[in-house]
């Protein structure tokens, strides 16, 4: 919203900030007149219509349409001063902007109610919730890298299961499992996770992973893209770096 308008519309109210601009609308049409004529009667009056639908909502825009109307039938078009219109093709010009007008105010309308609907969405432990498919990558402390692909199923209620199958090196390996290894290793384990999520989207997990080496924990930051159906990950512990993503699973 720009100044201008922010102001009017808190000063009298979006029927008011209607009228305003009907008014501003008027004052430009007979200021440009001697330049472009008659021809064009309409013209200045869309944009009154548009600002006044998207500032004020329906009511306003309509307000601003039937005014516009009125205007252009009394003081623009022949016979000047009265409401009567001599002219058929002037008469199908009028009928024809009241139409795009009560047009332009629902769409622009409908478009304003769905940005502050999308706006106002707060996402919540629910918002992931069924299986996904995910896979991260990543280096430990030691500069040995590590991937993963699994699945998980969430109940929607900030508890998630699944197993994945890890690929470390040879140092991490001998890290995390206690033995020695020359070669990269493929380790498969489940996991159970806690999850929290904010209303912004984003949230955190505490994840039980579970292998034959025994248990260890981890934790996880998201962030919730697409409403539900992807989320952006980064492992949160201090011995490794690692990022990835996750997709909700639909069957073909």
């Amino acid at each position: 919203m720009t100044t201008a308008s922010l102001w009017l519309s808190q000063k009298t109210g979006p029927y008011g900030a209607a009228v305003g601009f009907v008014a501003l609308a008027v004052l430009l049409q007979r200021g440009l007149a001697p330049v472009w004529g008659e021809d064009l009667p309409a013209l200045l009056f869309y944009p009154a219509v548009v600002l006044s639908a998207r500032y004020g909502g329906l009511g306003p825009g309509l307000v601003a349409t039937a005014l516009s109307g009125l205007i252009i039938s009394y003081y623009v078009l022949e016979p000047r001063y009265s409401l009567a219109i001599s002219d058929l093709n002037d008469l199908l010009g009028l009928v024809i902007f009241l139409a795009v007008g009560l047009l332009i105010s629902v769409i622009v309308f409908l478009a304003a109610s769905g940005l502050c609907a999308q706006a106002s969405v707060q996402f919540t432990d629910a918002s992931i919730q069924g299986s996904f498919g995910f896979a991260f990558n990543g280096t430990f402390v030691d500069g040995s890298a590590t991937a993963a692909v699994g699945s998980l199923q969430a109940d929607g209620r900030g508890h998630a299961a699944g197993d994945r199958t890890l690929v470390v090196g040879p140092g991490a390996f001998s890290r995390l499992c206690g033995g020695s290894a020359t070669t990269a290793r493929h380790l498969a384990r489940t996991f159970e996770c806690a999850y929290a999520v904010n209303g912004d989207g984003t949230g955190t997990a505490r994840c039980n992973v579970c292998s034959p080496f025994g248990t260890t924990q981890e934790t996880l930051a998201f962030v919730i893209d697409r409403l539900g159906q992807e989320f952006q990950l980064i492992g949160t512990d201090p011995q490794a770096v690692v990022r990835g993503v996750a997709v909700k699973q639909t069957l073909p």
